[in-house]
């Protein structure tokens, strides 16, 4: 069963429907449109804007695909009724407006949907096909501007009093009001919220743009409303990560987060923003250390706020309490467990082989990012295999631009490298950090620090994590190095944990034992 965080639940199918199922279906074809549709609807993990033609799927591993237009269509005819099959015959007449001779458009238009969605035919997750039957949805269709209302509302707000603050962490997770903020909001800005809520979690620096603009607007209308403050630096916070903004607007999210701090009172979601903006705005360890130690101790169960606090241990060069944060990760959320950013903290661990077969189980089940093939590579160098960090980083050039077969025939059989060499020489590695660690892989050592002190320029917040990158353990005794460490108040720490990921048993249940002690299940695990 899947429920949706705004109270409506849905049912998946597979070989039949509940009762219970028969009947959420039963309201969601008399509560959806096509044109309802229209505005976006979430696909399971999927988040789908027809209007764009855009599938985005924002956790636990970022993914944007476009789709077009007529498969867009007979998604949105299959999500105004999940549950139920609709006929070739249905299909056609509604996305083309008559039956043709073949099925071809429609299977073509189908089988792109699959691909898009990661759907396996034989096992479906999303889209059923039934010989002489059609086809149908057996995901969870959730529509956008959804609002709470009557008893259901009074419960949720009851719920987020006794929280005593706002969520706002990982995408994927709720925003949820205080109780004053979401009984002052009219109808419309709650819509206005849920939707900037949903832009936010998108992760995308259009997306993002577009949420700070949102919440802003908000704010215009009910000043008091502090998840919209917080909402504003959360999306401020995300465009300097990706490179879309620079120092200032740290500091402008920082002002937001301080007077969402001052509307709302301590939360777990504001300290975790605020700990974020001391890190990257301060490179201040020890505050931004007392922020996440404060969100852990008002919600021990959010594996966000020890997946911070992990990043911070190893930035700090404490690599033991970095493992033993990891593994509460994996004991709170294993589905959050299994993303690229725990796949590359394990690789900034010293863990290069649990890293590698995280990364190596992602790359056969999604489709990674330049940026995670070029981890995935530099974790086979770290290792001594040249020949798969080969593949690795012919993964990541055919990501950033697809290749022609001779092309890729003929990068194939490069040596590792002169692939090196071709990725730099074509720019395929754009950030600093990125152009310095390819670099020094290959020796070019003057270069490498040459691009590191382009980035110390830029305060690229990666130089945290300078002397727990593995690509630059042949530079550390280097004087310019050693400067550039000392930039950030660290010392250089090298990694020393063996490759096994998991903490010893006695630790182990000391992590299970804070957990039950805050409330949390974790026999499951």
């Amino acid at each position: 069963m899947a429920r949706s965080s705004l109270g409506a639940t849905y049912f998946p199918g597979n070989a039949g429907v509940s009762e219970s199922g028969r009947a959420g279906a039963a309201e969601m074809k008399l509560r959806l449109t096509p044109a309802q549709l229209e505005r976006g609807f979430r696909l399971g993990r999927w988040r789908v804007q027809p209007r764009g033609g855009v599938l985005r799927q924002p956790w636990p591993r970022a993914v944007q695909r476009r789709i077009e237009s007529k498969a867009m269509q007979i998604l949105v005819e299959l999500a105004a009724r999940p549950q139920q099959f609709l006929s070739k015959d249905e299909l056609f007449v509604a996305i083309w407006g008559s039956r043709p001779s073949t099925d071809d458009r429609l299977t073509r238009a189908v089988h792109a949907l699959r691909q898009a969605l990661d759907d396996d035919p034989q096992q479906p997750r999303y889209i059923e096909t039934r010989n002489n039957v059609g086809y149908r949805l057996i995901a969870p269709v959730q529509p956008f501007r959804r609002v709470v209302r009557g008893p259901l509302l009074a419960a949720v707000l009851a719920a987020v009093a006794l929280a005593g603050a706002v969520i706002l962490a990982r995408p994927g997770l709720e925003v949820h009001p205080t109780a004053k903020g979401a009984a002052a909001l009219a109808e419309p800005q709650r819509a206005q919220f849920l939707q900037a809520r949903y832009w936010l979690a998108s992760g995308d620096a259009a997306s993002l743009n577009l949420a700070q603009e949102a919440f802003a607007a908000l704010v215009g209308v009910e000043p008091n409303f502090a998840p919209a403050w917080l909402g504003q630096a959360q999306a401020g916070l995300e465009l300097f990560k990706l490179g879309e903004a620079g120092v200032e607007e740290l500091r402008r999210a920082q002002i937001l987060a301080e007077h969402a701090l001052k509307l709302a009172g301590p939360g777990a979601a504001v300290a975790l923003c605020l700990g974020q903006l001391r890190l990257l705005l301060d490179w201040d360890l020890q505050g931004a250390e007392a922020y996440y130690r404060d969100a852990i101790r008002m919600d021990a169960r959010e594996p966000v706020a020890h997946i911070r606090y992990a990043w911070l241990l190893v930035a700090r060069g404490d690599y033991a309490a970095a493992a033993a944060e990891i593994e509460l990760v994996r004991i709170l959320d294993p589905l959050y467990y299994a993303s690229e950013d725990m796949a590359v903290l394990l690789l900034y661990a010293g863990q290069v082989d649990a890293a590698i077969a995280e990364l190596e189980r992602l790359r056969r089940t999604t489709t990674l990012k330049p940026a995670v093939y070029r981890i995935l590579g530099t974790a086979y160098w770290t290792r001594g295999d040249e020949e798969a960090a080969r593949g690795a980083y012919l993964g990541m050039w055919e990501a950033t631009r697809p290749l022609s077969d001779t092309a890729r025939v003929e990068l194939a059989a490069t040596e590792p490298a002169e692939l090196v060499r071709r990725i730099l020489a074509e720019g395929i590695a754009a950030s600093p950090v990125a152009r310095a660690g390819f670099h020094a892989l290959i020796g070019e050592r003057d270069e490498a620090l040459e691009a590191l002190e382009l980035a110390a320029s830029q305060r690229a917040p990666q130089l945290l994590f300078l002397r727990a990158m593995p690509e630059f353990v042949a530079l550390r005794a280097e004087p310019r190095f050693q400067e550039l460490v000392a930039q950030t108040g660290l010392e250089p720490r090298i990694p020393s944990l063996a490759a096994d990921p998991h903490i010893s048993p006695s630790s182990l249940r000391k992590s299970q034992a804070l957990i039950r002690k805050s409330g949390s299940i974790v026999d499951q695990y």
